[in-house]
């Protein structure tokens, strides 16, 4: 869901003595930097990293820099994109935008608005939505165009929801998996029915009130967004797409649909784009990391890996039943395919600031396939036969992918495939 929260924020004075006009706020387990004018307990609105406000709301409130006619700057945080983003200010980690609810009073009375509301309009004036850089724009545009052709017996998977702005989701009891997040390209495999057209004949028997059974069992091959065949198109080859579906097939019962991501390399490029740390400003990236980092995942050139990290049963009906956690990875184990590596597990006790302070200590750091790229992040699992799933991402890494959205040929391939 791509929305603002309206949230309550909780401030601090800035750690440098010497920053008199900024002050931190922590919102929804978020760090960010907000004025120095900020009450404490102030009731706002919250928009999370990757959202895009409003051209109108960003006019109204002065929030886009700009360079006035005598040369001196005006403005607010934001470029001319209005792309909310993770960002250091002034040694500060920021997770998002902050404002009070007064900057949306141009849109009528806010008094209706309550903690936890999530909104992407108020009173049919936009305020956000989530930020494309103007060639996935166009290649979604592109997209949009091929029928997806989704059955009920081959569902898509659902966006995952971060922890922070979710939290409230758990419930005390419930058994959490920790595991980390790949940086690679989501793709679903399935064997399950599929209604064949109507032919000639079929039709005269309906005529005559017969009706012939028409679903016969397929396999089924998927991006996140798009169910493929022969004719379809994509970023990644399809005869790509089906190499790394043959692996799966074999092992497929009636039914079953496996959800998984694919790293490493696609002939000589990898999987998801090298990133230029030099152009950051953060010097820690560069040190870790280098000039460069590729999202190898210890595959060589050539080299691809597959990662499940869900296993459910599509019935007839359409009802969908997961397979708990170590039922995936007992299948994997047996198949001699890789899951996503586990962290750990612990029951949750309904203390959420004790879950964000646990998570937030596996979040960060190098990856853990590969250590010579940062990892993305981790996702938390509600361990149980309906799917109930979170992600976390580490801070290092939304810099990095804000910055390769700062070019407008940037293309995000996860929101077109």
């Amino acid at each position: 869901m791509h929305e603002a929260i309206i949230a309550k924020v909780k401030v601090s004075a800035h750690p440098d003595p010497e920053v008199h006009s900024l002050s931190v706020g922590r919102v929804l387990g978020e760090t960010i930097i907000v004025s120095n004018k900020t009450k404490d307990g102030e009731l706002g609105i919250y928009f999370p990293c990757e959202l895009q406000l409003s051209e109108e709301f960003a006019s109204v409130n002065n929030l886009v820099r700009k360079t006035n006619p005598d040369g001196t700057k005006s403005g607010g945080l934001f470029d001319e994109n209005r792309r909310v983003r993770a960002q250091k200010l002034r040694g500060v980690k920021s997770n998002g935008f902050w404002c009070p609810l007064s900057y949306l009073s141009y849109a009528g009375d806010t008094s209706s608005l309550k903690e936890g509301d999530r909104i992407a309009s108020f009173n049919g004036r936009e305020l956000c939505k989530k930020y494309f850089s103007p060639r996935t724009l166009r290649s979604r545009s592109n997209a949009s165009t091929q029928q997806d052709r989704e059955t009920v017996w081959f569902p898509k998977h659902r966006d995952t929801e971060q922890l922070r702005h979710s939290l409230r989701d758990l419930q005390a009891g419930d058994n959490l998996v920790i595991t980390l997040k790949l940086h690679g390209t989501s793709q679903r495999v399935a064997k399950n029915y599929e209604e064949k057209p109507l032919t000639w004949y079929d039709r005269i028997l309906n005529f005559f009130g017969i009706e012939r059974d028409r679903k016969v069992m397929r396999f089924y091959n998927g991006t996140r967004n798009v169910t493929l065949r022969g004719d379809d198109t994509g970023f990644y080859s399809e005869s790509f797409r089906e190499r790394v579906a043959a692996k799966l097939y074999p092992y497929l019962e009636p039914h079953m649909e496996v959800f998984f991501e694919v790293v490493g390399w696609e002939g000589d490029k990898t999987i998801m784009p090298t990133q230029d740390t030099l152009k950051t400003k953060d010097k820690e990236i560069k040190r870790l990391y280098g000039d460069k980092i590729t999202y190898s995942y210890g595959c060589n050139p050539g080299e691809f890996a597959i990662y499940v990290y869900r296993i459910a049963y599509v019935l007839p009906s359409g009802t969908v039943v997961d397979l708990t956690w170590d039922q995936v990875k007992k299948k994997c184990e047996s198949w001699n395919v890789k899951h996503v590596p586990e962290i750990s597990r612990l029951t949750f006790d309904g203390d959420y600031d004790k879950l964000l302070e646990v998570v937030d200590a596996v979040t960060d750091g190098p990856d853990l396939v590969d250590s010579r790229h940062p990892r993305e992040g981790v996702c938390v699992r509600v361990d149980s036969s309906h799917w109930k799933t979170f992600k976390n991402k580490s801070f290092l890494f939304k810099v990095l992918e804000g910055v390769a959205k700062e070019d407008d040929n940037y293309e995000d391939m996860e929101e077109v495939s």
